[in-house]
């Protein structure tokens, strides 16, 4: 019985160095054609991080259809060795239930067993959280466009969340103000002064006099007749792309209405689970937790004064980086609490976040930030052949 016990365990393992010899080759051709498209069809700005993310879906995909297939295979050689070595062929489908007295059947059916519990343990530890970060660091980091990408397009317009799109944020954080006439319109600071030239504060300016301001010039003159977009438009339009919305809720006491109305249009839009929200105020944040507690809140500090982070109506606190510490993180997480960090740009500051382990770093500069998350978690030859491909051009 040794000699045939060693027989199937080598047919065993043979089987399943080919099919991990099959994932592997499918990987690298995979890559390499993710590597080859990406390099001639994306934007030159996101074309790095955009292979380095193709590169972990493709390993995810690979991963799932390992633990599919593998287990299916293994029962099938086994299936054939037992009708192979059975002295009754027909017993087994006569007798269903029959007992395995056999030393070949039994053999087979302990080594089968071993690998497919192993196979569907594994399947089980990868698989039951699906955002698991199976090659990446122990702690994933999200990544958010401040005021969508500010960097490559006016702050707060559409442009700036396209920009955000196409650079593979997470998030594109925006700032959201009401008008004189209640309308739910994208700006941060309280006069229009600096980015449409108008010195008028947003809360004493009607929506019509603001829908007719030029947003973009000042940034650069490509830009030239971009509009302020109402909070209503950028849902539309993030409705139908692949982006969350980190909302930055600006309270003023001449708009009491502004959190019930963005609370309002969220659920119109039924995007409760791709938009959260973000005040220093909190009294915004307990009339948003009142109105829809579904609806993700955070708390936004920049003083080094508060010690405490443990409000039930808070589900992250979003803090300035100068002041993020280790002891904090692991209190806020301790709390069941997220942590949010702004604003990181530096690729030194953006690496101490994540060693820290902040769930999400807010940006001016989100490709810099992917390309350094991907660098430190601890690159392989195929990153390195990516990032040099890519980077070469």
């Amino acid at each position: 019985w040794k000699k045939h016990f060693l027989s199937f365990t080598l047919r065993f393992l043979s089987l399943n160095f080919f099919i991990i010899l099959g994932l592997f080759i499918l990987f690298i051709l995979g890559n390499l054609i993710s590597v080859s498209f990406v390099k001639y069809n994306s934007p030159i700005d996101a074309a790095l991080s955009q292979a380095l993310i193709n590169s972990d879906k493709i390993t995810y995909f690979l991963l799932f259809s390992c633990s599919i297939i593998s287990p299916l295979l293994n029962i099938c050689l086994f299936v054939y060795l037992f009708y192979h070595k059975s002295k009754d062929r027909r017993s087994i489908i006569i007798f269903p239930n029959r007992t395995l007295t056999n030393k070949y059947d039994l053999c087979i059916a302990i080594l089968c067993s071993i690998i497919f519990l192993l196979l569907i343990t594994n399947t089980i530890y990868h698989y039951k959280d699906p955002h698991l970060p199976l090659i990446l660091t122990d702690h994933s980091t999200c990544i958010t466009s401040h005021r969508g990408d500010s960097c490559e397009a006016p702050e707060n317009t559409i442009p700036a969340i396209e920009a955000a799109i196409d650079n593979l944020s997470d998030y594109g954080e925006i700032d959201v103000r009401e008008t004189a006439d209640g309308v739910m319109v994208l700006l941060h600071d309280s006069t229009l002064t600096r980015t449409t030239g108008l010195d008028m504060r947003v809360a004493d300016t009607t929506y019509e006099e603001i829908s007719t301001l030029d947003a973009g010039s000042w940034f650069n003159r490509i830009y030239s007749g971009t509009r302020i977009p109402t909070f209503i438009d950028v849902l539309d339009y993030c409705k139908q792309e692949n982006i969350k919305l980190n909302i930055d809720l600006k309270y003023n006491t001449k708009t009491p209405n502004l959190a019930t109305d963005v609370v309002n249009a969220i659920e119109l839009y039924d995007m409760e689970n791709n938009c959260i929200i973000s005040s220093t105020s909190t009294r915004i944040l307990l009339e948003v937790n009142a109105l829809n507690p579904n609806i993700t809140t955070g708390k936004i500090i920049s003083d080094n004064y508060t010690n405490t982070f443990n409000e039930t109506y808070v589900d992250f606190y979003s803090l300035y980086s100068s002041i993020v510490t280790k002891s904090k993180v692991d209190m806020i997480h301790a709390n069941g609490k997220a942590v949010h960090v702004w604003t990181v740009n530096t690729p030194l500051e953006l690496t101490r976040c994540q060693r820290l382990g902040v769930d999400n770093v807010i940006t001016d500069m989100p490709t810099t930030a992917r390309e350094v998350f991907y660098k430190n978690r601890g690159t392989t030859l195929l990153d390195e052949y990516i990032i040099n491909t890519l980077q070469d051009d």
